[in-house]
């Protein structure tokens, strides 16, 4: 926001006054309106949630947020990596060289345009090179735990914001390249390096995301896979009402819990502050169902498929469950008979 509002700042200051600034000045206000609406539905959450997403980012806070992996000066650079390489090579860990052949595209295009665009090029290239260097600097102390890439747990999204900006500078840098005047004589015939340097960097850019492209089915099974489970786990209830506890606590059961509900199951998700209290929540007559992924072994403190579910079982460890079955890689789900 402050780049971008610096710019337009900036931006309309550089217009003569008159119908051509005040289109500056309106444009940049709907933009601001729809910045506005696109976050009603956060305001709407927080009125009737007693402001739950602020106070849980206060608490991060005060506990002095996510604990760094690496000192500051490598953070920057694993970050920057990240930043400059995802929106067109995907995550590092999937393609390091490619990545790194991307950062320094980007990196080589910014200096491009800061010498040999015009007046609005140059503009954007300061403008929109010291935004990304602000979103790498700010995420290297706001969010460190970006500078560890954990397979299966995206955090793409913390630094989604400054894509656009990628994008804007390789595009506009490849009209600049595209518009060169340099020409070389090559077997009778002109030939424009700069043309013939787009047209290959487009082509890479294209073999290589087609080449990387999602599977058609997630390897979880996507939602159908997590509505079979769902109605295992409500034949192995027998009609009981369910409790619904996820392991690690901090992570909803929602991918379970909704096509129980969208079914017409009677579930309901077991108090978080109940934490390792042996099913404290659980009532007269509730089956207890435990959803372990173990991707979260570290924070969970135990293995899945039995070690951290008989912290919580009911009547303690020695309670074998009634169904226990893996509903997609790592992820275990346990069915324990209704409680007296």
């Amino acid at each position: 926001m402050i780049v971008i509002a610096a710019l337009l700042v900036a931006d309309a200051r550089s217009r003569p006054a008159g119908p051509e600034r005040r289109s500056v000045w309106v444009h940049g206000l709907a933009g601001l309106g729809i910045i506005a609406l696109s976050f009603a539905p956060l305001v709407v959450h927080e009125l009737t949630t007693d402001f739950s997403e602020v106070n849980a980012a206060l608490a991060y806070l005060r506990n002095g947020g996510d604990a760094a992996t690496l000192v500051a000066p490598l953070r920057a650079v694993v970050i920057g990596l990240r930043v400059l390489s995802w929106p067109r090579t995907g995550l590092i860990t999937d393609g390091f060289v490619a990545g790194m052949l991307a950062t320094g595209a980007v990196i080589f295009v910014a200096f491009l345009l800061a010498r040999r665009g015009t007046v609005r090029e140059r503009q954007a290239a300061r403008w929109l090179g010291a935004g990304l260097a602000w979103t790498v600097l700010f995420l290297t102390f706001a969010s460190p735990t970006l500078a560890a890439v954990v397979a299966g747990l995206p955090n793409d999204h913390y630094h989604a914001f400054a894509d656009p900006m990628v994008f804007v500078l390789v595009g506009v840098g490849a009209g600049v390249l595209w518009r060169g005047r340099v020409t070389v004589q090559s077997s009778g015939a002109n030939v424009r390096p700069g043309r013939a340097a787009v047209v290959v960097a487009v082509g890479v850019l294209l073999v290589w995301n087609l080449g990387h492209q999602p599977p058609a089915v997630s390897a979880d099974g996507g939602f159908p896979a997590a509505e079979r489970a769902a109605m295992r786990i409500a034949a192995a209830a027998g009609g009981a009402p369910l409790v619904i506890r996820s392991l690690p606590g901090f992570k909803s059961a929602d991918a379970y819990a909704y096509p129980l509900a969208r079914a017409g199951v009677a579930a309901r998700s077991a108090d978080p502050a109940s934490h390792l209290s042996a099913s404290s929540d659980v009532k007269s007559g509730e089956a207890l169902v435990v959803i372990c992924d173990e991707l979260f072994t570290e924070a969970i403190g135990a293995s899945c498929d039995g070690p951290a579910e008989a912290a919580i079982a009911p009547g303690g460890s020695a309670r074998a469950p009634i169904l226990r079955f893996e509903a997609a890689p790592g992820r275990f789900i346990s069915v324990y008979s209704p409680a007296p």
